[in-house]
């Protein structure tokens, strides 16, 4: 038990410095332990970034399950502070290009997206498309899913054209969609193309729909908690821990040395049970942050150092539009002024159309001509070249290769410019506290009713000829049956973890079998201990009320 006080101590003396530099929930702990007559209370507080942190907190402090001869109680509640608040800055951008459908990703066997309705007036309805076609290309983006129309419609705005490959009857056609605008109803709401409830605008009148980017602290893994057959095939001590079934090229786990195969048991001084445990850990640490990491490979303990990096992440949600500040910003990007896709195979991004009056013009680039590399880097796919589009400045001088007519050609461009309008956006955002009560009850060991329990239990001295006592754990009914070898006065006694007698029956001059149910209904969860005396010897048993 001295034990379990230490770690309880050093645990709390240090939570409030490991959670305390990028938590955004206020956590008040208070630990009431009870033992030998005496009320020992420790109050604590730190901060974490999500409620679901708080069992893991205890789970380090060995506050999880009650220890033997203990009884234990938590609370966890979370309440809101309504007359504090914290503002969120988040960035969306205004006038989002739509091509007007209505889409599920019921394309058949060929893939793609089946419009299953047009936005009157839209792009898409002007363009002749119908319900009922399939999408499988935008420019130059194949169409699989809704992150690929995502994709495609990357930095585009509306009014510009993009070409839609669709299928009709089995027939491949195309056609080109000039790009529209999210408009806003009376009602405050965003009418989005992704739409598949009729009443989806009626159920967030008065809110905002805001897309907008974070950057999510990544360890470069693909984590799977490990399980107990994946453990005894990896000849693990125990089914704990989380699988590394890919390294992220690039990431921090690469350069730290993690392989594939590893098994994590440790981040940061928390025990990883699994991927809650990983995310945990990820969640309250910051990008740059760099934590010790503990993995097993081909059955050794390792540890190495990593350096967090992070992931950017489009998030979106729905908010009260009266707890919403915008304030409209302007972001300036490089632009070339062409419609691109990808050449197939990965070799190279070809023009399908050149912008009249854009950089790309100006330079001589032409339509059919194959971009296969662009300010240094290679290009294979459409992919690639948005990757290093991102990356360049308006009216930066760059270097073009292209194939045209089965030549390879450099081309000097000056980068043109693109000018788009966002919104930054202020949330207000409720804080919340989280309230936390501990009580640890222990057996009085030290009293002589509880040395004389502890002797009968580790040592019983009274002989049975059986003895049985069930369901044991139960809801506090417990049926006791035995038959003890000597005749004489019986006492049968049941104690809280406090001493306090809860049940006590005398038999008198007893010979024969007891089979009884003992009612603890009234009793509190948590353990208690049976006593059985005769003749001045004895045994004990704990009892569990759940």
């Amino acid at each position: 038990m001295r034990r379990i006080c230490t770690l309880l101590c050093c645990l709390l003396m240090a939570a409030p410095l490991a959670w305390a530099q990028s938590g955004k929930k206020q956590v008040s702990m208070t630990i009431t332990r009870e033992a030998n007559g005496v009320q020992t209370i420790i109050d604590t507080s730190f901060t974490v970034n999500d409620a679901s942190e708080v069992e893991g907190i205890l789970r380090r402090m060995g506050i999880e399950e009650p220890g033997e001869n203990q009884t234990l109680e938590k609370r966890i509640v979370i309440r809101d502070i309504e007359e504090e608040s914290r503002t969120q800055t988040v960035e969306i951008i205004s006038d989002k290009p739509l091509i007007g459908v209505f889409l599920d990703e019921k394309g058949g066997s060929n893939g793609g997206l089946n419009i299953t309705g047009l936005t009157e007036g839209g792009g898409a309805e002007a363009a002749g498309l119908r319900k009922g076609d399939i999408i499988i290309r935008i420019d130059g983006i194949d169409i699989e899913d809704m992150d690929d129309i995502k994709d495609s419609k990357d930095g585009k705005r509306p009014g510009d054209d993009v070409r839609v490959y669709y299928l009709r009857d089995g027939s491949r056609n195309s056609t080109v969609v000039t790009l529209g605008a999210v408009k806003k109803n009376s009602n405050t709401n965003y009418n989005y193309n992704y739409n598949f409830n009729n009443n989806y605008n009626n159920s967030h009148a008065n809110k905002e729909h805001i897309t907008y980017k974070v950057k999510r602290t990544f360890l470069g893994v693909v984590p799977v908690t490990v399980t107990e057959a994946q453990a005894r095939s990896l000849n693990l001590p125990e089914a704990r821990g989380v699988y590394l079934s890919s390294i992220v090229e690039g990431h921090s786990a690469e350069a730290a040395g993690l392989q594939r195969g590893d098994v994590i048991v440790e981040m940061d001084g928390t025990a990883i049970y699994g991927n809650k445990e990983l995310t945990s850990v990820l969640q309250r640490n910051e990008p740059g942050n760099t934590i010790r990491v503990r993995y097993i490979r081909d059955g050794r303990m390792n540890s190495t150092n990593v350096t967090l990096g992070f992931k950017e992440e489009t998030k979106s949600k729905w908010v009260d539009a009266a707890n919403v500040d915008k304030v409209k910003i302007t972001e300036r990007r490089a632009y070339m002024g062409v419609y691109l896709e990808t050449d197939g195979n990965d070799r190279g991004v070809r023009i399908t159309r050149v912008i009249s009056g854009a950089a790309a013009e100006r330079a001589g680039l032409q339509d059919d001509d194959v971009i296969t590399s662009l300010a240094g880097e290679e290009t294979p796919n459409y992919s690639s070249l948005v990757k290093v589009l991102r990356s360049l400045e308006p009216n930066q001088r760059v270097t073009v290769r292209v194939r045209r007519d089965g030549d390879q050609r450099n081309i000097n461009m000056v980068m043109g410019e693109k000018v788009l309008e966002k919104w930054e956006v202020r949330e207000k955002v409720k804080n919340q506290a989280i309230d936390v009560d501990i009580i640890i009850k222990e057996w009085i060991r030290e009293s002589p009713e509880g040395k004389a329990v502890q002797r009968d239990m580790d040592n019983p001295s009274l002989d049975m000829a059986f003895f049985n006592v069930y369901p044991n754990p139960s809801s506090g009914r417990f049926n006791l049956q035995f038959r003890p070898d000597d005749e004489g006065p019986i006492r049968i006694r049941v104690f809280n973890p406090a001493g306090k007698t809860v049940y006590t029956e005398q038999l008198t001059d007893f010979n024969g079998v007891y089979d009884k149910a003992i009612d603890l209904t009234d009793q509190a969860k948590g353990f208690y201990f049976l006593q059985i005396t005769q003749n001045g010897k004895g045994m004990a048993k704990r009892l569990v009320i759940q």
